[in-house]
């Protein structure tokens, strides 16, 4: 009789069913990560969804999401976080409050550079994030669920792990905020393996016994003399037409005598000295060596030769030096 007013009632109960599933349908949650005591509630990364069903289908619902306590810190491990959602048609939509779950995590490290260690190695464990609110406690399991701690809880994130027997272990670590809030983290499966043992070198008994070698039995006569290895008479430093430079004048062996004596000619002059000094001897490797002779080319075009001393006796560059001193003989003309 009334298809107006009929048309009006129906219409307000398909708003207010919409309602009620836009309530169900307004649901969000938030991505683990990994704790940072600096980080607040509202750093946290929301996930929104807001939906309708219409019919076989659905519908996003806009609105706007607040998260209650925001500027609290963010806890460590798992907790709760009340988030309200109001739809933007407030006519046709209710407001939601409902409770999230939200975590944060730790993790643990070590040195190892593989999952293999062996019975003794030293290895450090770790706890990231470093933080100075957290207690850190470190424990292991092996694989038949046995625990054993490692270092009860400490405000220090590192600890030192020395296995002492074979075996496949899984560490973990639980740090623990001021509030009582708790969060674990755990390695891949540790094998540990068997030391490998180092076999020392045989001794030989002898050298640990020096005297035992005199009580052996020997069948050599003891008065026997044993043989000697002569050196030869000529076994010297230097060689036969050796060379070599002494205060500027370059000498060249002519003789060897003996293994402490030796005779020397001059062959070369210093073309920059002006004046130059001929010992009677000079010493080549530790042998002594006598100057005897001067060869012809010795100071051939030394124009800046003033003044050449041989032995005790001096001659001057316009001398001649066809002449023989008291310890040389000179062969050779200026």
């Amino acid at each position: 009789q009334n298809p107006q007013v009929a048309k009006i009632i129906c219409e307000k109960a398909v708003l207010a069913q919409r309602a009620r599933d836009a309530a169900r349908k307004a649901r969000a949650y938030f991505k683990t990560s990994k704790y940072d005591p600096q980080k607040m509630i509202k750093d946290a990364k929301l996930v929104k969804i807001a939906l309708v069903w219409l019919g076989d289908h659905n519908d996003s619902v806009s609105g706007t999401w607040k998260i209650k306590n925001e500027d609290q810190k963010l806890p460590l491990g798992k907790s709760t976080v009340e988030v309200e959602f109001t739809p933007d048609d407030i006519m046709h939509y209710e407001t939601v409050i409902d409770t999230f779950n939200i975590e944060t995590l730790i993790e643990l490290k070590t040195d190892l550079q593989s999952k293999e260690a062996k019975v003794g190695d030293k290895i450090q464990v770790s706890a990231d994030p470093k933080a100075e609110n957290l207690q850190c406690k470190f424990y292991l399991k092996d694989t038949n669920g046995n625990v054993e701690t490692i270092r009860d809880y400490a405000s220090d994130a590192e600890c030192e792990w020395i296995p002492d027997k074979e075996g496949t272990y899984t560490v973990y670590v639980e740090a623990k905020d001021e509030a009582g809030n708790i969060a674990t983290a755990h390695t891949e499966e540790i094998t540990v393996n068997k030391k490998e043992e180092v076999t020392p070198p045989k001794k030989d008994p002898q050298q640990e016994n020096p005297g035992s070698a005199e009580q052996q039995p020997t069948t050599e006569d003891p008065n026997k003399q044993q043989p000697t290895i002569e050196k030869p008479e000529n076994s010297t430093s230097i060689k036969q037409d050796m060379a070599a430079n002494v205060n500027g004048v370059s000498y060249k062996v002519t003789k060897i005598e003996n293994a402490k004596n030796a005779q020397v000619t001059i062959t070369s002059l210093d073309k920059k000295k002006s004046a130059i000094v001929i010992p009677d001897y000079i010493t080549i490797n530790g042998v002594k060596c006598k100057v005897v002779t001067i060869k012809k080319k010795a100071v051939y075009k030394r124009t800046k030769l003033k003044k050449l001393t041989i032995g005790k006796e001096r001659y001057s560059k316009d001398n001649s030096a066809s002449c023989s001193g008291r310890s040389a003989k000179a062969s050779s003309s200026t």
